[in-house]
Protein backbone atom coordinates (compact mmCIF):
# COMPACT_ATOMS: atom_id res chain seq x y z
CA UNK A 1 0.00 0.00 0.00
CA UNK A 2 1.28 3.42 -0.27
CA UNK A 3 1.58 5.53 2.45
CA UNK A 4 1.61 9.41 2.02
CA UNK A 5 4.61 11.24 3.92
CA UNK A 6 3.73 12.92 7.09
CA UNK A 7 2.54 17.22 6.69
CA UNK A 8 5.26 18.21 8.49
CA UNK A 9 8.20 16.94 5.86
CA UNK A 10 6.32 19.34 3.68
CA UNK A 11 6.08 22.12 6.05
CA UNK A 12 9.57 22.00 7.56
CA UNK A 13 12.08 20.58 4.85
CA UNK A 14 10.22 21.02 1.43
CA UNK A 15 9.57 24.55 2.38
CA UNK A 16 12.72 25.22 2.82
CA UNK A 17 14.13 23.73 -0.55
CA UNK A 18 11.48 26.06 -2.35
CA UNK A 19 12.26 28.99 -0.38
CA UNK A 20 16.08 28.33 -1.23
CA UNK A 21 15.46 27.68 -5.09
CA UNK A 22 13.63 30.68 -5.72
CA UNK A 23 15.93 33.12 -3.66
CA UNK A 24 18.10 31.60 -5.98
CA UNK A 25 15.92 32.92 -8.92
CA UNK A 26 14.33 35.79 -7.88
CA UNK A 27 14.58 37.84 -4.74
CA UNK A 28 11.81 37.75 -2.20
CA UNK A 29 8.59 40.17 -3.01
CA UNK A 30 7.21 39.51 0.11
CA UNK A 31 3.54 38.12 0.08
CA UNK A 32 3.50 37.19 -3.18
CA UNK A 33 6.45 34.77 -3.18
CA UNK A 34 4.73 33.18 0.24
CA UNK A 35 1.89 32.83 -2.01
CA UNK A 36 3.63 30.88 -4.40
CA UNK A 37 5.71 29.05 -2.35
CA UNK A 38 1.85 27.45 -0.33
CA UNK A 39 1.16 27.02 -4.02
CA UNK A 40 3.45 24.56 -4.51
CA UNK A 41 3.55 23.26 -1.62
CA UNK A 42 0.01 22.59 -1.94
CA UNK A 43 -0.06 21.46 -5.44
CA UNK A 44 3.28 18.84 -4.67
CA UNK A 45 0.85 17.53 -1.69
CA UNK A 46 -1.97 16.78 -3.75
CA UNK A 47 0.36 15.47 -6.63
CA UNK A 48 1.31 12.91 -3.78
CA UNK A 49 -2.32 12.34 -2.40
CA UNK A 50 -2.69 11.64 -5.97
CA UNK A 51 -0.65 8.64 -6.60
CA UNK A 52 -1.11 7.36 -3.49
CA UNK A 53 -4.31 6.91 -4.50
CA UNK A 54 -4.00 5.50 -7.55
CA UNK A 55 -1.39 2.62 -5.57
CA UNK A 56 -4.42 2.33 -3.46
CA UNK A 57 -6.74 1.69 -5.86
CA UNK A 58 -4.61 -0.94 -7.87
CA UNK A 59 -4.11 -2.83 -4.35
CA UNK A 60 -8.00 -2.59 -3.76
CA UNK A 61 -8.80 -4.31 -7.20
CA UNK A 62 -5.93 -7.08 -7.24
CA UNK A 63 -7.16 -8.21 -3.37
CA UNK A 64 -10.24 -7.90 -4.83
CA UNK A 65 -9.67 -10.25 -7.60
CA UNK A 66 -8.10 -12.74 -5.20
CA UNK A 67 -10.75 -12.95 -2.94
CA UNK A 68 -13.18 -13.27 -5.50
CA UNK A 69 -11.32 -16.25 -6.88
CA UNK A 70 -10.77 -17.78 -3.99
CA UNK A 71 -14.99 -17.29 -3.20
CA UNK A 72 -15.74 -19.33 -6.42
CA UNK A 73 -12.61 -21.78 -5.88
CA UNK A 74 -14.41 -22.35 -2.49
CA UNK A 75 -17.61 -22.76 -4.00
CA UNK A 76 -16.55 -24.55 -6.44
CA UNK A 77 -15.05 -27.28 -4.10
CA UNK A 78 -18.30 -27.49 -2.01
CA UNK A 79 -20.29 -29.41 -4.41
CA UNK A 80 -17.70 -32.66 -4.68
CA UNK A 81 -17.43 -32.27 -0.98
CA UNK A 82 -21.55 -32.36 -0.58
CA UNK A 83 -21.45 -35.35 -3.16
CA UNK A 84 -19.38 -37.47 -1.02
CA UNK A 85 -20.79 -36.71 2.00
CA UNK A 86 -23.51 -37.60 0.96
CA UNK A 87 -22.42 -40.92 0.00
CA UNK A 88 -21.07 -41.77 2.65
CA UNK A 89 -24.21 -40.73 4.65
CA UNK A 90 -26.89 -42.88 2.73
CA UNK A 91 -24.32 -45.65 2.25
CA UNK A 92 -25.74 -49.13 3.40
CA UNK A 93 -23.81 -50.49 5.84
CA UNK A 94 -22.35 -53.94 4.96
CA UNK A 95 -23.65 -56.59 6.68
CA UNK A 96 -21.52 -57.80 9.11
CA UNK A 97 -20.76 -61.85 8.10
CA UNK A 98 -19.89 -64.09 10.82
CA UNK A 99 -16.58 -66.15 10.25
CA UNK A 100 -17.11 -69.64 11.50
CA UNK A 101 -13.96 -70.65 13.38
CA UNK A 102 -11.88 -74.01 13.28
CA UNK A 103 -13.15 -76.59 16.19
CA UNK A 104 -10.46 -76.57 19.01
CA UNK A 105 -9.53 -79.99 19.00
CA UNK A 106 -7.85 -78.73 15.23
CA UNK A 107 -6.16 -76.15 17.31
CA UNK A 108 -4.77 -78.14 19.67
CA UNK A 109 -3.37 -80.90 17.33
CA UNK A 110 -1.85 -78.09 15.85
CA UNK A 111 -0.18 -77.18 18.66
CA UNK A 112 1.04 -80.71 19.33
CA UNK A 113 2.84 -81.28 15.81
Amino acid sequence: MAYLREPNFYYTGYRKEIEREQAEVEPPLGTDSQERTDNILKASYILELEDAVKENDLVFKRKTSFYYRALVSALIAVVPFLLCLGYNIFQKDDKITKVPLAPINKISNLHKK
